[in-house]
């Protein structure tokens, strides 16, 4: 990148780096990541703000990803993972029948029906995300270099069971669910704090979990062939 004059660039990061908390974070709370994931996001954050630190010419933007989901609107990108772990590629397995039961890890937790609360954000108001960070980071904002760091979710919470009954909604297949016991380290809520990015990249997540399980199923139906 140095060689060809290139020193704009974006990071993704994760949410994973922080010590989670109830409350919605902010972008200056508290990290300190509880898996390797999260770590090695870490750790690469602080790479990018030792280069920073040593050349200030540099525009780095690091883009703290909450819970991406869904898949392009048009049908034709998706996660085709064969073992995912995130929530919605399960929901859409087990409506495809490729898993018997859906396991949801505590109906216990402090939330209005018991079940976990993510902030989900849209794979494309993500994607969005990073234009609007690249737009801003060619600005006349930034000239003299920047390092910046930015929460990209929505502010507000889906439980498990509403995802699941927005899934079913969208897709008319009932899903089968299994509780199981709490995970260890998992938290009952989890949920951005977007302030930031939208004051500073003029962005803001536009869709809602409907449109995300629209999306799922949209794309799930048009390549169910060559999925599994």
């Amino acid at each position: 990148m140095c060689e060809y004059n290139c020193k704009t660039f974006i990071f993704s990061s994760s949410a994973a780096v922080y010590t989670l908390k109830e409350k919605p974070i902010v972008e200056d709370d508290n990290v300190g990541p509880g898996n390797p994931y999260g770590r090695t996001k870490l750790m690469i954050e602080q790479i990018l703000k030792d280069l920073y630190y040593s050349d200030k010419q540099w525009k780095i933007s690091i883009l703290r990803y909450f819970n991406p989901v869904g898949s392009h609107s048009s049908g034709l990108l998706g996660d085709a993972s064969k073992n995912p772990t995130n929530l919605l590629p399960v929901i859409h397995l087990t409506a495809a029948k490729k898993r018997e039961t859906l396991p949801i890890f505590g109906n216990d937790w402090d939330t209005h029906d018991g079940t976990g609360v993510r902030d989900f954000i849209h794979i494309e108001d993500l994607a969005e995300g990073h234009v609007c960070s690249a737009e801003h980071l060619i600005s006349k904002d930034c000239e003299g270099g920047v390092c910046y760091t930015h929460n990209l979710g929505t502010g507000k919470g889906t439980s498990v069971l509403e995802m699941v009954n927005i899934f079913e909604e969208v897709s008319g297949v009932k899903i089968p669910i299994k509780h199981m016991p709490r995970r260890e380290g998992d938290l009952g809520s989890v949920i951005a704090n977007p302030q930031l990015a939208h004051k500073q990249l003029n962005w803001k997540a536009k869709r809602d979990i409907k449109d995300a399980c629209v999306s799922a199923w949209k794309w799930h139906t048009m390549n169910i062939d060559g999925l599994y």
